[in-house]
């Protein structure tokens, strides 16, 4: 809510602000972008943190550029080139570097 707020100011300030009519496909895009999108999403967060603790949840979140390279791809026609792709496998092996490096502090005794 907060950062709604502030966005509609700073877009008033910049650019002003227009009400625009939404057809009913929009109104329910709109309701499932906030439902779906921000509150489910944020809930099945808490909750998954909640079982597994804040700081490993903490690491899968730089999971989250991968995410977006995959899902552009296929939503949006974005081609992965050779950078994204190595940063992909770069973050990965970061992530299960991480997740697993127990194994690396007890195979190096």
């Amino acid at each position: 809510m907060f950062g709604s707020i502030l966005t509609a100011l700073f877009a008033h300030y910049s650019v002003g602000l227009q009400i625009v009519p939404l057809s009913t496909l929009g109104i329910y895009s709109f309701l499932f972008i906030i439902l779906g999108g921000g509150i489910t999403a944020m809930i099945c967060w808490n909750l998954g943190t909640k079982k597994v603790g804040a700081s490993n949840s903490a690491i899968f979140l730089n999971l989250l550029p991968v995410i977006g390279i995959i899902s552009a791809y296929f939503t949006l026609n974005e081609p992965i080139t050779m950078q994204k792709i190595i940063s992909g496998i770069f973050i990965i092996f970061g992530v299960y570097v991480t997740t697993h490096s127990h194994k690396f502090v007890k195979n190096a005794h």
